[in-house]
């Protein structure tokens, strides 16, 4: 998720079966909150009751995460079989 973020490719995690089907603003705002929700420092996680602000209100900015604590830069299929 982080890489995809990364290189500016994040819609690539809608799963496909959705098609054209779906809020692309949406999709990139649920998306951005989940990689602010896997912050390594958890003083920079947001609180549930800001979750849920930030998903009920377009007009919440969001700030910008950093590398979750997981990132390793590099990640394959065959490496999670």
């Amino acid at each position: 998720a982080w890489n995809l973020s990364k290189e500016n490719r994040t819609l690539e995690m809608v799963d496909g079966a959705l098609g054209e089907s779906y809020n692309r603003k949406e999709a990139l705002r649920c998306i951005h909150i989940g990689l602010l929700c896997v912050q390594e420092d958890m003083m920079n996680r947001p609180t549930m009751s800001s979750v849920v602000l930030m998903l009920g209100s377009s007009s919440v900015t969001l700030p910008a995460p950093h590398p979750p604590a997981f990132y390793t830069g590099s990640w394959s299929r065959q490496e999670a079989t």
